[in-house]
C-alpha cells in the first residue's frame, strides 16, 4: 500500500475555493425591479404626486432632493435606470393646467398688451425677444408648465392631465372671445348659442392649447393617461349643454390619437363640469384591440 509522505502532503494541499459573491447586478432584471419597488414601498415614497403651480427658480447651490431621497439612481447607470423605471411604473402624476401657468407655458394664448409709452414699449419688446428665445429652446419638446424637472415630465408612465378650460378662456389675460361674450354670469342656453359663433382667432387659440396637450400625451413611454377638460366658467355659470359641442373639438381628436399610441394600455377622456359631462374610457386587450366604454 502506498503511503503519503510528508513531502507529498506538502505538495498536494487541500484548498477551499470560495464561490464569487452574488451582487444585485447578477439577479434577473425582473427581480431587481421587484426589489426596487419594495424599497420604494418600505421607504413610504408616495405613489401619487401633483404638479399644479408655476416653476420657481432653483438656487444652483441647493443640493438636489432626488439624490437625498432616491440615492439608488447614483449607484451606477444600469441600476439607476431600472430604479427610475420602477419609480415611474408605480407612480401616478397629477398635472394641472390652469390660468396661472397656461399663459406662462403657452404665451400664444395671451391677449395683445395695451398701448404704452416708448420706454415701456422697449421693455416689452425686450421681454418678447427673451420669450421667443425660450420658445425656440423648447420648440418640439414637451411643454413643462409645472414645478417639475424636465426629465421627470419626459419619463411619466401614468398621469392625470386636468385642464381648467373654461377658466383659461375666461381669464383677463386670454385672447379668447369668451371673456368678451360673457363678462357676467349668463344663462346656459345663451352661452351655448354664442359659443357656436366662432371666429378664426378662437380656432387658432384652441389649436395652440391642443397642440401643447398633444405633445404631453404623445410621450411614447406613457402607459395610462386621464385627460380632463373642465369647461366650468366662473363659480356659478352652468354650461352643461356645451359638453357635446366641445367634445368634437377637445374630446374625439384625443380619443383617436391615444388609440394609436403603441405602448398605451388605457386612457380616459372627460369633458364637462361638476354637474354634467361626457366621459369615455378605453382599454387595450388581446390582439391590441381597444375596448371603448362610455361612462
Amino acid at each position: 500500500m502506498n503511503q503519503i509522505t510528508p513531502t507529498m502532503a506538502a505538495t498536494s494541499p487541500c484548498t477551499y475555493v470560495q464561490p464569487p459573491a452574488t451582487t444585485l447586478t447578477d439577479l434577473p432584471t425582473e427581480i431587481r425591479l421587484d426589489i426596487f419597488t419594495h424599497v420604494l414601498d418600505v421607504s413610504n415614497v408616495p405613489t401619487r404626486y401633483g404638479y399644479t403651480g408655476l416653476r420657481p427658480m432653483r438656487d444652483s447651490t441647493e443640493p438636489r432632493r432626488i439624490l437625498r431621497t432616491h440615492g439608488l439612481v447614483a449607484v451606477n447607470k444600469e441600476l439607476g435606470a431600472e430604479y427610475r423605471q420602477a419609480f415611474y411604473e408605480r407612480t401616478e402624476f397629477f398635472l394641472r393646467i390652469h390660468a396661472s401657468n397656461a399663459f406662462e407655458g403657452i404665451p400664444q394664448l395671451k391677449a395683445p398688451p395695451p398701448p404704452m409709452n416708448a420706454e415701456d414699449q422697449t421693455k416689452r419688446e425686450e421681454g418678447e425677444i427673451a420669450a421667443r428665445e425660450r420658445e425656440r429652446e423648447r420648440e418640439g419638446g414637451i411643454p413643462n408648465l409645472w414645478n417639475a424637472p424636465d426629465a421627470l415630465i419626459a419619463s411619466l408612465r401614468h398621469c392625470i392631465i386636468y385642464i381648467e378650460l373654461g377658466e383659461i378662456k375666461w381669464h383677463k389675460d386670454s385672447s379668447h372671445s369668451v371673456k368678451k361674450l360673457f363678462p357676467t354670469v349668463t344663462p346656459a342656453h345663451v352661452v351655448t348659442h354664442r359659443f357656436e359663433v366662432y371666429d378664426e382667432d378662437d380656432v387658432a387659440w384652441d389649436a395652440q392649447l391642443k397642440a401643447a396637450v398633444f405633445k404631453i400625451v404623445d410621450m411614447q413611454q406613457l402607459r395610462s393617461v386621464q385627460l380632463v377638460w373642465d369647461n366650468t366658467i366662473g363659480d356659478t355659470l352652468k354650461t352643461e349643454k356645451l359638453a357635446q359641442w366641445i367634445w368634437d373639438s377637445y374630446g374625439q381628436p384625443f380619443v383617436d390619437a391615444l388609440q394609436k399610441k403603441r405602448n398605451l394600455r388605457s386612457f380616459q377622456v372627460r369633458i364637462g363640469n361638476r354637474t354634467d359631462d361626457m366621459d369615455l374610457r378605453g382599454n387595450r386587450g388581446e390582439g391590441d384591440k381597444w375596448t371603448i366604454q362610455v361612462l
